[in-house]
């Protein structure tokens, strides 16, 4: 039995149990979804490939939000199949949302970065000013 053989084996065994004790829409879900999905992929049987990678991104697009990171390789992984099964639009279209999630979450992590950088100059200017004050008394 190979590496994917038993990861598929594996996989195949955890889904289920994942689902009975948390719940089909849990967020656990998703990653065990995503990896059959990607195996299945590797292995180069499409067919199998697309329904968990689907399931993955429906369950992140409820759970987690239509822009979620994790989007990003879960539609990369299904435009791969829908590429490889001839179907140059769809993948074509899953490749431009899985990019434009990409843009849209580095654009929310430098804009989060410079309200960070900015917090920060602007607690050392108040403890500079606090250690000042401080030093005068």
């Amino acid at each position: 039995m190979g590496d994917h053989a038993k990861s598929v084996s594996y996989l195949l065994q955890a889904i289920p149990l994942c689902e009975e004790t948390l719940g089909r829409e849990h967020p656990r879900m998703i990653a065990l979804l995503f990896n059959l999905g990607r195996t299945y992929l590797d292995q180069g049987n499409t067919a199998l490939a697309e329904q968990p990678l689907r399931t993955a991104a429906a369950i992140t697009e409820a759970r987690l939000g239509a822009e979620h990171s994790l989007l990003v390789r879960i539609l990369s992984a299904l435009a791969e199949v829908r590429r490889r099964a001839g179907d140059r639009k769809e993948a074509g279209q899953l490749a431009r949302r899985a990019k434009a999630i990409a843009a849209f979450n580095k654009d929310q992590s430098i804009g989060k970065a410079r309200i960070d950088i900015a917090d920060l100059i602007d607690e050392g200017r108040q403890g500079g000013r606090q250690r000042k004050q401080t030093r005068g008394k």
